[in-house]
């Protein structure tokens, strides 16, 4: 369902999502000496970002205790009608390997 998401790996040189970069970050948190706990990075390539904690930007809720699939097409629906699906996007802002050419 994803495998073709990010496209193809490079030809030459090291896939910058290769499990190869993450793999001694994931060392580094585990070890005994660190207690980085509760937080959200993201490995690109050689690189590492530290992610600010999420915002609430807006709240919906359902008027009757479970939501309906009308309830929620007038509400979040709504709320993204006519919005660039990619202009929020986090990922895309930071990292421009990420942005659609």
């Amino acid at each position: 369902m994803t495998e073709d998401v990010f496209g193809d790996a490079p030809a030459e040189g090291v896939d910058p999502l290769s499990v190869d970069h993450v793999a001694p970050f994931v060392v580094f948190l585990a070890s005994p000496a660190e207690e980085i706990s509760g937080q959200v990075f993201v490995v690109h390539g050689g690189m590492v970002a530290l992610l600010r904690p999420p915002t609430v930007e807006q709240r919906f809720d359902t008027v009757n205790g479970q939501w309906t699939a009308e309830e929620l097409e007038a509400g979040v629906g709504a709320y993204f009608a006519g919005r660039d699906p990619h202009a929020c996007s986090p990922a895309r802002r930071s990292f421009p390997c990420l942005r659609e050419s």
